[in-house]
């Protein structure tokens, strides 16, 4: 249910901050007072698209916030990437300036318009005479019969997603095995020729890294070997003196002479011997590495040859040795499971008998169970439709067989209704006129409220085309609807203002030139005074108050 919701800059509206509370919530006003820019601004919140006219004249922005409790659907929205707090609250913040661009933050977290508007169709059902939403989807119906019959038949429906699983998964192993012998042959042979040529490869993981470090070596060598005895030259020589080890030998020799004058110079003798040691045993390194330094024009060739190898399959299986040896791997597999084709399809067939014979027997029970559960539904909303004066109308929940299965069985689920005796049938959403809508809505919702997981349903002017008698019964369906569901309703009618749990007066003002709406919750007087507005109009009697709290203490028994 919607717990807050905060407007500011939209249309008339400067600023509004507004807690709404469980039950039957009526918002009232005269003509023009802004009641449907309140509308506006939650369909704004729910990802709807706005108009020109929607940010208040003269501001920049637009901001429209709701803090909602989820009490059924935290794990569907959870499922939708949102993070919902162990309070089970989400706020929803949306803002648009007068450039076109806008942003959208759920739980402070930005979001996308898609996400906006598939989470808010778990939120929210809206209600208008010209916009209806989740009861006018065929697709829908489907969903809201089979909720309606009960745990049992969920276990049924949880068996066949997942023998529907496994016959797609059997059919496609099916497909592959039973394709021509020809096909099977040839496919066959292919895999062994892509076998036998990565496994004569007899590659390594890291094998071309190595190969590529060994070629720029081996490309180089003759220059590596020349290069690697200049640096000996300079360390070392036994044919002169310029040698870097020869001058290290002549410099330890003169400080030795300079240690017998100055004593200061004793640690010059120390360190020099030190580094004499260092750089003798760096020689033997060198030249070492240079011993074995060896141009081999046939090693090259063989590295050269190995690496257009790897290039070559590269080119056929994969972009490195990982993905090759991939390939080999469900290569190899594919081919075993060919080879042994006909015992496997033999295997899979009698499977698929079995897996085809659970399926449709579910089918058979969930149409059973829908076939039982729609009779008591129509009977339920025919008579909620006696009662709001439409005495002629049937209602019927339309259940075809079809010949293909999905996860919800082979039923084609569809409502129909003829408003009138004589008529035919017809879908929802071809019923012409808005009062039969209306009183067709509510009366579904109240048969339907308690396996509907949406928290909140707003009606705006639920009340268009009825009067008298039937707007009493009208609001009587509101209230009882109110004890399931969290309602948002704007009304002109007396009859269904007097059931509210929470009474929200909206006005228009102006001030300075300066015009704006406002909303205020009503106390218990203000209820009152605001039903017998309704009642008389803009004069109020003492006749239209004491009618007034007539109407209040009928809804309170």
């Amino acid at each position: 249910m919607i717990e807050n919701l905060q407007i500011k800059n939209v249309a008339l509206i400067e600023k509004i901050d507004v807690d709404f509370t469980a039950g039957l919530n009526i918002l009232s006003g005269e003509t023009g007072a802004g009641k449907s820019i309140l509308i506006d601004s939650i369909n704004f919140l729910m990802g709807n698209r706005i108009g020109k006219d929607f940010i208040r004249t003269g501001e920049y922005e637009a901001e429209v916030s709701g803090v909602f409790f989820l009490s059924e659907n935290a794990d569907k929205i959870k499922e939708l990437g949102v993070e919902v707090d162990d309070d089970s609250l989400i706020l929803i913040n949306r803002k648009i300036n007068t450039a076109g661009k806008g942003s959208i933050r759920i739980n402070g977290r930005t979001t996308t318009l898609s996400v906006l508007k598939e989470i808010s169709q778990y939120l929210i059902d809206f209600h208008g005479q010209h916009e209806h939403q989740s009861l006018l989807k065929a697709s829908k119906h489907i969903e809201l019969l089979d909720r309606f019959c009960g745990t049992e038949f969920e276990e049924i429906k949880v068996n066949l997603k997942d023998n529907l699983k496994e016959h797609k998964e059997i059919s496609e192993k099916i497909a592959k095995l039973s394709g021509g012998d020809m096909d099977k042959n040839s496919k066959i042979d292919f895999l062994k020729f892509q076998i036998d040529e990565i496994e004569d490869a007899n590659l390594k993981e890291n094998e071309e890294d190595e190969l590529l470090a060994d070629r720029k070596l081996l490309s180089n060598m003759e220059n590596v070997i020349q290069q690697a005895s200049k640096v000996l030259g300079l360390l070392y020589s036994g044919d002169n003196d310029d040698s870097a080890i020869d001058k290290l030998h002549m410099a330890s020799e003169l400080i030795l002479e300079i240690g017998e004058s100055d004593a200061d110079a004793e640690n010059f003798s120390e360190t020099i011997q030190e580094i004499t040691a260092e750089l003798e045993g760096f020689i033997r390194q060198v030249r070492k590495y240079h011993s074995n330094l060896e141009d081999d024009p046939e090693r090259l060739q063989e590295v050269n040859e190995r690496l257009e190898l790897i290039s070559k399959l590269k080119r056929k299986y994969g972009k490195d040795i990982m993905e090759i040896l991939t390939f080999y791997k469900k290569a190899t597999e594919e081919y075993e499971f060919l080879i042994n084709s006909a015992e496997l399809l033999l295997e899979y067939e009698e499977k698929q008998i079995k897996i085809l014979e659970k399926i449709k027997e579910s089918c058979v029970k969930l149409n059973k169970i829908r076939l039982k559960n729609a009779k008591i539904i129509e009977e339920q909303i025919e008579n909620h439709l006696k009662d709001l004066g439409m005495k002629n109308a049937e209602f019927k929940i339309n259940i075809e067989t079809l010949e293909e299965f999905n996860q919800n069985g082979n039923n084609r689920v569809e409502f129909l209704i003829t408003p009138n005796a004589g008529e035919p049938l017809k879908q929802l959403a071809k019923i012409a006129s808005g009062g039969e809508m209306s009183r067709i809505m509510l009366s579904l919702k109240t048969v339907l409220a308690s396996v509907d997981s949406i928290g909140t349903f707003i009606f705006d002017e639920i009340d268009a085309g009825v009067s008298g008698r039937t707007a009493q019964m009208v609001a009587e369906k509101l209230a009882v609807l109110a004890s399931f569901k969290q309602i948002l309703c704007i009304t002109h009618l007396p009859q269904i203002a007097a059931m509210s749990d929470s009474h929200y007066l909206i006005e228009k003002s102006t001030v300075n030139n300066n015009t704006k709406t406002s909303i205020s919750k009503l106390e218990e007087n203000g209820v009152i005074t605001e039903v017998a507005r309704l009642i008389g109009g803009a004069t109020i009697t003492e006749n239209t108050l004491n009618a007034a709290k007539e109407l209040r203490v009928m809804a309170k028994r």
